[in-house]
C-alpha cells in the first residue's frame, strides 16, 4: 500500500516555498513517468544539440511510442538509421534543435525519416555525470 505525499504548510516554512518530501520507497516514479510501461523506453542524450531546452549529454530521456507527435513536441526520430532528439515543427515542416548553432532539418528533404516516439520527460544526473564538471575537469 502506497502512502500519500503531503506538502508542507506554507505557514510552517517561514517564507520558504513549500516542497514535497517522502521516502523513495513511498513514491512510485514509474507511475508518474512510465505510462504505459509497454510503450515507454529510455535513451541517453548525446551531444549538445538540445542544451537550450535543458537537455544535456548523458540525460535520460523517457520516450512514449504510443503518443501521436504534434507540433512542438520533443520527438525521437530515425533519420537514415540514426536516432535523433529534435523538436517537431509542423508549421514549417522541419525538425529543430535546441541549440542555435544547429541548423533546422527540412522534412521534405528527408529520404528515410520516422518518428519513433515523443519525449515525455528527461532526467538529469547531478552526481558523477555532470557535463559541466566533465568539461571543467578536461580543461584543467
Amino acid at each position: 500500500m502506497k502512502s500519500s505525499i503531503h506538502s508542507l504548510d506554507p505557514d510552517q516554512t517561514k517564507g520558504e516555498p513549500p516542497f514535497y518530501k517522502a521516502p523513495a520507497a513511498l513514491l512510485d516514479l514509474d507511475a508518474h513517468i512510465t505510462q504505459p510501461p509497454a510503450e515507454t523506453w529510455y535513451m541517453s542524450a548525446r551531444g549538445d544539440s538540445m542544451i537550450q531546452l535543458g537537455i544535456y549529454e548523458g540525460d535520460l530521456l523517457v520516450v512514449n511510442t504510443l503518443l501521436e507527435a504534434t507540433h512542438g513536441d520533443l520527438v525521437i526520430v530515425s533519420l537514415d538509421g540514426e536516432k535523433l532528439c529534435k523538436v517537431l515543427d509542423l508549421h514549417f515542416h522541419r525538425l529543430l534543435s535546441g541549440n542555435d548553432s544547429s541548423a533546422a532539418i527540412p522534412l521534405n528533404d528527408l529520404a528515410s525519416f520516422t518518428i519513433e516516439g515523443v519525449v515525455t520527460h528527461s532526467l538529469r544526473y547531478h552526481r558523477d555525470r555532470s557535463p559541466l564538471l566533465a568539461r571543467r575537469a578536461n580543461s584543467l
